[in-house]
């Protein structure tokens, strides 16, 4: 487009910068396609306590290696005691899996269609819903956390003597996050189904 005079270069400026802002607009949709909830700073701590948590996974796993012995257990009976026995690298693989089911969690609070739902959607309250379904997986992801680091202490606690110390704690403690989990996702189901 050819404009002369004042106003044309005017015109051609504003319409660069309509050009631009689409492109913006764009890239922002692109990068939040799914997520049409809000992030509240409460969803910023538990999305920092989550990274903070994987990358304690994977330090505690690099500490532990060195002092573990060749073998470590790996299973567990229902008294704690170990009845299944893997080499010292497996240390590393539960680190791994840890920080994967972190990073899923962590990806499906910013793309809800990932999270199987008990319950309906309703396009008028979608935004409200998204960010309760967000919400929930990003406690699931630090339960998941301190699940794995809770194992990782598990596998190297028998070398120290402690074992049947520490399985009662492990009890206790997985006993916790399991009631904290229920009650946690009964109010979001109770919750989710209110916007219906």
């Amino acid at each position: 487009m050819d404009y002369s005079g004042s106003f044309a270069q005017e015109w051609q400026n504003e319409e660069k910068e309509d050009n631009n802002q689409k492109g913006r607009n764009r890239m922002i949709h692109f990068r939040m396609k799914n997520n049409i909830g809000s992030v509240t700073v409460t969803d910023r701590i538990l999305e920092m306590a989550a990274l903070a948590l994987a990358v304690f996974l994977v330090v505690l796993a690099v500490a532990l290696y060195h002092y573990l012995p060749e073998r470590i257990p790996v299973h567990f009976n229902s008294v704690g005691e170990a009845d299944g026995w893997g080499g010292k690298g497996m240390i590393f693989m539960l680190s791994a899996l840890g920080v994967v089911a972190m990073a899923i969690c962590s990806a499906a609070a910013y793309n809800y269609k990932m999270v199987n739902l008990p319950f309906s959607l309703n396009p008028a309250c979608l935004s409200q819903q998204v960010t309760i379904i967000g919400r929930m997986m990003r406690v699931l992801s630090v339960l998941c956390g301190l699940l794995f680091i809770a194992l990782m202490l598990m596998t190297t606690v028998p070398q120290w003597g402690m074992q049947s110390v520490f399985f009662s704690f492990f009890l206790i403690v997985m006993t916790s996050m399991t009631v904290v989990l229920i009650v946690y996702t009964v109010w979001v189901y109770k919750k989710g189904r209110q916007y219906r």
